[in-house]
């Protein structure tokens, strides 16, 4: 049986999202521990229950681990995880961006720049090492896939703005 090798490209996608990860879930951890001390709450489940339901303390690691779990799944359905958050970034920077207010002095170079490295990585993600070798994509099920990671962006922008109102 012989094992193939897994192409650099893949290990270059899955790389920005472990370290994305990583550091949402420190910063999420130290502001978890800045509302304990705060509030002098006791380290009980029924706390951590409360952190979850009423702040969004812990929110954005829950949203992370979509794409996470996806780094270790070596399916499809990985595939799409990670793709569902290379296309949340875009979306993200791009309503970011539209808000912001962009001056001459380079930051319309920057943003651009901000929205097209997502891209890259898309477009590496769909090249046919990773697709065919990695995850056994075939190239007629790609559109499907890439639609479905659409969706799953969607929706986790649809969470998003749940949190947001029930915050």
């Amino acid at each position: 049986m012989t094992r193939i090798k897994t192409p650099i490209t893949n290990i270059i996608v899955k790389i920005p999202i472990v370290i994305i990860s990583i550091l949402v879930f420190i910063r999420d951890y130290n502001s978890l521990i800045d509302y304990f001390e705060l509030t002098g709450n006791s380290n009980s489940i029924v706390d951590y229950l409360k952190i979850v339901f009423t702040t969004s303390t812990l929110r954005t690691s829950f949203l992370m681990l979509i794409p996470l779990i996806g780094v270790f799944l070596k399916t499809k359905m990985g595939w799409v995880l990670m793709l569902s958050f290379y296309y949340f970034l875009i979306s993200l920077f791009i309503y970011f961006f539209i808000d912001a207010e962009l001056e001459r002095d380079g930051s319309i170079v920057i943003a651009f720049l901000f929205v097209i490295l997502p891209m890259i990585f898309i477009g590496v993600m769909n090249n046919k090492d990773n697709t065919k070798v990695v995850y056994h994509i075939k190239s007629n099920e790609l559109i499907k896939m890439n639609l479905a990671s659409f969706i799953i962006m969607l929706i986790q922008i649809a969470m998003i703005s749940f949190f947001n109102l029930t915050q």
